[in-house]
C-alpha cells in the first residue's frame, strides 16, 4: 500500500509530546476524544500532536527531532499552514504507553491511506488511521481581540496551584458549580480564589494589565490542574509563557521555543452559577475596612508546625480527622482525642511560637479560644506558603482559623471549624 508520509523522530521528542498529552485523551465519555490529532506539516517539517477532554484542548507541535518525508505524488500549493497539513487520528492511551517504552534513539512513524506502522528498534506495531474530521476541537473565537490576562506568568501559575488546594481530596458532595477556579479581575485588582465549603483559598497576589476590563469568570479544577502540571514542567520557558482570554469564553496559555510549541485551550465556565459563598465568608469575619477580626495571630516556624502536625495526624480518630487548638496568652497547644476503641486514647503537644499577638477586638485580652479543625486539612496547608515562617490567625472560640505567610494581603487560606 502506498505510503504517503513518513516521520523520524528523536525517540525523547514524541515521547516528551505524547506524555503531556496522555492524560487528557479518554477522559471524556465521548469516544472521538480517546485519539490523539496528528497534524502533518511538510512545510514546516512539523508535526503537531493534540488532545482534549469536555473542556481543556491541549496541542504539541514538534519542531526538532523530527523530520517529515512527503512521498504524495501531487503536492498541492497551500496558501495556508492549516491547507498544507495532513490530519489523522489514532488511539492516543496505546499510542502513548508504546511510545513510553522505547529505548531506540529514533522512531518512525510511516503514514499509508488506512494505517500508521511505528517502527522503534526491532519492533514493529501497526494502528488502524481514523479521519481527524471527527475529532472535536474547542471553538475558538476567530478575529476577535485578544486580552493580556496577566502582567507576570508565573504569579498565575503559583496562583492556580494555590487555590488548586481547596479542591483537592474535596468531600464527595461537593457541588458541581464549587469544583472551578473563580477569577475576579477589576481595573486595579486581580484575585483567584477556590472552595469546597470547608477550606477556601484566596490569591490576590497578581498584577492585572494595563487596561484590564472588569470581569468575572470560572476555570474548571481540571483544566488549572492540567495548567499547573504541565507548565510548572517548563520553568526553563520563563518569560515565554502566554496568557489570555480569547473572546469571552476561551481561556488560553502558550508557549513557544525553539524546538517545540504547546498550547492550552479551556472552555470558561459561568460565573453567574457559582454560589456567593467566598464573598459571604470574607465579609461575616472582616471588620467595615475588609480587615479579619481576630483573638490571636501567632507566628510559628513552619517546619516545627508541619513536624507538629505530622505527628499529631497519626494519633487522630480516622472517623473525623478531629485535632483542637488552643491559643491563650503564652501558651499555643494541639490536642488530639480518640474515641473509643480506635486504636489511639489522646496527644497533647505544646508548640513553640516566635510571637503571639493577642487582639481585644470582640474578646477579653488574655482569655483563650480552642478550634476543631481536621488534621489532614491543616497540615497539607501548611506546605502552600514558601516562607520560613507561618502565620495562625485564630478568630475566636470556634471559629475557622486562617493561614498565611509574610502577607496576608497576597494570599492565605481559611478552613473552617468542626463541632468540637
Amino acid at each position: 500500500m502506498a505510503m504517503k508520509y513518513k516521520l523520524t523522530f528523536e525517540t525523547p521528542s514524541l515521547q516528551k509530546a505524547t506524555k503531556e498529552l496522555s492524560p487528557l485523551a479518554g477522559a471524556s465519555f465521548n469516544p472521538n476524544l480517546k485519539n490523539f490529532l496528528i497534524e502533518i506539516n511538510p512545510n514546516l517539517n512539523s508535526v503537531k500532536f493534540t488532545a482534549r477532554d469536555d473542556n481543556t484542548q491541549a496541542s504539541v507541535r514538534v519542531k526538532s527531532g523530527v523530520n517529515v518525508e512527503d512521498f504524495r505524488k501531487e503536492i498541492p500549493v497551500a496558501s495556508s499552514e492549516e491547507e498544507s497539513s495532513h490530519i489523522f487520528a489514532l488511539d492516543a492511551k496505546k499510542f502513548s504507553a508504546l511510545v513510553g517504552q522505547f529505548v531506540s534513539e529514533r522512531t518512525f512513524l510511516e503514514i499509508s491511506p488506512t494505517e500508521c506502522l511505528v517502527k522503534s528498534g526491532t519492533g514493529k506495531y501497526s494502528f488502524d488511521i481514523m479521519s481527524g474530521n471527527d475529532f472535536p476541537r474547542i471553538q475558538v473565537p476567530r478575529g476577535q481581540e485578544e486580552s493580556s490576562l496577566v502582567a507576570n506568568p508565573a504569579k498565575l501559575i503559583d496562583g492556580l496551584k494555590f487555590c488548586s488546594f481547596s479542591l483537592t481530596k474535596a468531600n464527595k458532595n461537593i457541588e458541581s458549580n464549587l469544583e472551578t477556579i473563580k477569577f475576579d479581575l477589576g481595573e486595579k485588582s486581580f484575585k483567584i480564589s477556590a472552595t469546597d465549603r470547608y477550606r477556601f483559598s484566596f490569591f490576590n497576589d497578581l498584577e492585572p494589565p494595563e487596561q484590564q476590563k472588569e470581569q468575572t469568570f470560572c476555570l474548571s479544577s481540571g483544566g488549572a490542574d492540567y495548567l499547573v502540571k504541565t507548565f510548572l514542567a517548563e520553568e526553563d520557558a520563563g518569560d515565554e509563557f502566554l496568557f489570555d482570554i480569547i473572546g469571552e469564553n476561551v481561556f488560553y496559555a502558550g508557549f513557544f521555543l525553539s524546538e517545540y510549541e504547546k498550547e492550552v485551550y479551556i472552555s470558561l465556565l459561568d460565573a453567574l452559577t457559582y454560589p456567593d459563598i467566598l464573598k459571604n465568608v470574607q465579609e461575616k469575619f472582616q471588620d467595615e475596612k475588609g480587615n479579619f477580626v481576630y483573638l490571636a495571630d501567632i507566628n510559628l516556624d513552619k517546619k516545627e508546625l508541619n513536624k507538629a502536625l505530622s505527628r499529631m495526624k497519626l494519633m487522630v480518630d480516622e472517623r473525623n480527622h478531629q485535632i483542637v487548638l488552643t491559643a491563650e496568652k503564652d501558651k499555643f497547644e494541639m490536642k488530639v482525642q480518640s474515641r473509643q476503641y480506635s486504636g489511639t486514647k489522646s496527644a497533647t503537644e505544646e508548640v513553640h511560637f516566635e510571637d503571639m499577638v493577642i487582639k481585644e477586638d470582640g474578646e477579653k485580652e488574655g482569655s483563650s479560644a480552642s478550634v476543631a479543625l481536621n488534621c489532614g486539612f491543616l497540615l497539607d496547608s501548611v506546605k502552600f506558603f514558601d516562607s520560613e515562617q507561618i502565620h495562625l490567625l485564630v478568630l475566636g472560640e470556634n471559629k475557622p482559623i486562617i493561614l498565611y505567610g509574610e502577607n496576608i494581603a497576597e494570599k492565605y487560606l481559611l478552613i473552617m471549624n468542626q463541632q468540637l
